[in-house]
């Protein structure tokens, strides 16, 4: 999470807008098969776990003010720094560690979306990957091969970005798989904390 160097009106509390700086990844599956789900990953050993993370290049100290009113950050002209994420909100990645890595989500519960078994998520460092990257492995019990799927184009995973992909699964070797690309928190800042 990312809040950008700003000035705030000292008040009772003071509402600070976090921004998430990782791209998270929602995996939502329908079994139509009678084999069960055993393993789900994220990445097939082509996955980094480590980079360095560099603030926004709109990040300049005591340039911007929080506007609780408005819940967003502007500078003494009234220019919204909302209004331009990439550059002020959102940070960059880079000098990646080892890239043979794969991510075990988190298997959810409770909360799975209506029409689907099961439903998984974790976060990865945004990055760009090639088309036919194999990203998401699933592996299902008595079946000797996993499913893989691949990134049907080359793809920008962008920080603050939930990119969910839908899969069916129809048979053992045939699958549907549609995805999404939303705003992590939809509804302004990733998070806000009070201090």
């Amino acid at each position: 999470l990312y809040s950008p160097a700003a000035t705030y009106s000292k008040s009772n509390s003071i509402s600070i807008p976090l921004y998430h700086q990782l791209s998270r990844i929602v995996v939502n599956i329908k079994n139509e098969v009678s084999a069960t789900i055993t393993d789900v990953k994220i990445g097939k050993n082509n996955l980094p776990k480590v980079a360095k993370f560099s603030r926004p290049g709109g990040d300049a100290f005591d340039t911007w003010t929080y506007n609780a009113t408005s819940d967003k950050y502007e500078n003494s002209s009234s220019v919204d720094r909302d209004d331009d994420k990439e550059n002020n909100l959102y940070g960059s990645w880079g000098n990646y560690g080892d890239r043979n890595q794969s991510i075990t989500p988190k298997e959810w519960t409770t909360g799975i979306p209506t029409g689907f078994d099961k439903s998984y998520s974790a976060v990865i460092i945004p990055d760009i990957y090639a088309a036919n990257t194999e990203f998401i492995d699933i592996t299902l019990s008595d079946i000797t091969q996993h499913y893989i799927h691949k990134l049907k184009s080359a793809t920008t995973f962008k920080p603050g970005h939930q990119y969910t992909f839908s899969i069916t699964v129809l048979n053992e070797v045939n699958f549907q798989v549609t995805v999404d690309v939303t705003a992590w928190d939809t509804e302004g800042p990733s998070q806000t904390w009070n201090f």
